[in-house]
């Protein structure tokens, strides 16, 4: 499990997981982005999306980098 705050990657660029109060939910807001930029992802969609998009997805941003 990814915790706020972690830096993650999805959509091909680093995003801050920010608390949410759903837990299907994941809020991004980009790393060099403006607080008024933050995306919701609507984690099981991501991941039936993910086998044809896998940007979709989100993952630990240093497991991306290996």
């Amino acid at each position: 499990m990814i915790r706020p705050g972690s830096i993650v990657r999805c959509r091909n660029r680093d995003w801050v997981l920010l608390p949410s109060d759903q837990a299907d939910v994941q809020l991004l807001r980009p790393l060099t982005g403006a607080s008024d930029e933050v995306v919701a992802i609507h984690e099981r969609l991501a991941q039936v999306i993910g086998y044809d998009l896998p940007e979709e997805r989100c993952a630990q941003a240093s497991q991306c980098r290996q």
